[in-house]
């Protein structure tokens, strides 16, 4: 099953996600608690936020999306190369 995602921006950190699109984010309990009740009372946004957050997931992060630059980088490493730099 697909779920929204409430996260603080620790967890968050790194991905290309921002607060109100992919997941909510809170980093105070009250926001957090706040945050998770938003998505029980708004089931539109939650299943927006699901959404983008799966293509997100699809388009940037998934085996599919990463495979070629895991292999550029695995024959770069074989050859003793230096690794390009990720994009």
């Amino acid at each position: 099953r697909q779920v929204p995602v409430v996260s603080t921006a620790l967890g968050a950190f790194g991905y290309a996600v921002t607060s109100g699109r992919e997941l909510l984010i809170a980093d105070e309990p009250l926001d957090f608690a706040r945050a998770c009740v938003t998505l029980f009372r708004e089931p539109q946004l939650a299943e927006r936020l699901t959404a983008r957050a799966l293509a997100l997931y699809h388009g940037r992060y998934s085996w599919a999306a990463i495979r070629q630059q895991v292999r550029v980088v695995a024959d770069a490493a074989l050859e003793g190369h230096a690794v390009p730099a990720a994009r």
